[in-house]
């Protein structure tokens, strides 16, 4: 994993991955902070991947995190993707945690 800071609050990331046999695939993303108060914050990140270094595929998204204690948080996030023949993919999640 290659990193390269921007800024306090953005990121760049950029990452190469293989198994034996198959081809490498890259990934690179910008992540940027766009909100935070110390309990929640809000993220936006865009990139784009590559499963064969020759067809990229963009993609967008958001990550919001509430920590109303020490403990306890809940996440949701979406995104989209497009898809090889022009297609959107979108997805959705939503995530509760407690820290012990």
């Amino acid at each position: 994993i290659a990193r390269h800071r921007r800024s306090p609050q953005g990121s760049v990331e950029g990452t190469i991955t293989g198994q034996e046999g198959s081809r490498p695939s890259l990934n690179i993303d910008y992540n940027q902070r766009i909100f935070d108060n110390g309990q929640s914050h809000l993220d936006a990140y865009g990139g784009v991947s590559s499963p064969d270094f020759k067809h990229f595929q963009p993609h967008a998204g958001a990550n919001y995190e509430y920590t109303p204690n020490k403990d306890f948080f809940i996440r949701g996030q979406g995104g989209v993707q497009q898809l090889p023949g022009g297609r959107f993919d979108p997805h959705v999640g939503v995530g509760l945690g407690w820290r012990f």
